[in-house]
């Protein structure tokens, strides 16, 4: 998928997708720690410092309590506040990022 996502956005004519390729890496590695936190990658070998940090990250039940994933009836709490806008613009960010990866997956003939 990282590399369908390489190959997607460094065609000319998808430049104008919304996401510089300096985003490439972070987007790669979110999609490689979802993939295996999901159990969808083998698995590394236990005993090296990888297999470790990666046995460290939580899971979405552990990180639920962060605002940025609230529902929108807690978001209502924080009212106009910068944070409840930096959260939402994240939202958007993630989501228009996610559009990419669909398209990139497609692009490739990879299934959804």
């Amino acid at each position: 998928v990282g590399q369908a996502l390489q190959t997607y956005i460094s065609c000319p004519e998808n430049v104008d997708q919304g996401t510089h390729p300096v985003k490439l890496p972070s987007m790669q590695l979110a999609i490689y720690l979802t993939l295996y936190k999901r159990g969808l990658l083998p698995t590394i070998n236990d005993n090296t410092s990888t297999a470790h940090y990666l046995n460290t990250l939580p899971l979405m039940d552990d990180i639920s309590h962060f605002p940025l994933f609230w529902d929108n009836t807690m978001l209502k709490e924080l009212q106009q506040s910068n944070v409840k806008r930096a959260i939402m613009t994240r939202r958007v960010e993630w989501h228009q990022e996610f559009q990419l990866v669909k398209k990139a997956m497609v692009f490739a003939s990879l299934p959804e």
